[in-house]
């Protein structure tokens, strides 16, 4: 081999060595790089799994709370319906206390003054039926009502 051979192999190897060398310094701050970005990911997603959690959490409070809801609905509904029932029951009561009030009124009008109203007294008596505060309350109301619209 000749002299310029030679040193022409030797600069084609000191360049493959450079550049080899540069390589291998690209490829460390490339792996160091991605290994930052992965770091930063793993972070990232431990944060979005703790959101996630926080959020099944605040999904679950939030059903209990509609179901609790629901359920104070559901009673609402059911007293309502019940308060209609009542209301239908003391409608009838009023419509035939006409004839129950005639055969107590001999009796009952021995026990009760003289100034007391036909309707004070049937709120005196429906209140002595259905002790029940809101219903006293509704029966006071609804007479008091049909005596308003009574008056000329």
């Amino acid at each position: 081999m000749s002299h310029n051979q030679c040193e022409s192999v030797a600069v084609s190897v000191e360049s493959l060595l450079s550049d080899a060398k540069r390589m291998q310094t690209q490829c460390r701050e490339r792996s160091q790089q991605l290994s930052m970005a992965a770091t930063q990911l793993r972070v990232e997603s431990a944060a979005l799994r703790e959101q996630c959690e926080c959020a099944q959490l605040d999904m679950a409070q939030i059903r209990r709370q509609l179901d609790d809801l629901m359920d104070t609905k559901s009673a609402f509904e059911a007293k309502e319906r019940q308060a209609r029932k009542l209301s239908r029951h003391l409608l009838l009561i009023f419509s035939s206390s006409s004839v129950f009030m005639a055969s107590t009124s001999n009796v009952r009008s021995l026990c009760r003054p003289q100034t007391e109203t036909r309707t004070q007294f049937r709120i005196q008596h429906l209140v002595e039926t259905f002790p029940s505060p809101p219903l006293t309350v509704f029966i006071v109301h609804f007479f008091r009502g049909q005596e308003e619209r009574q008056k000329p």
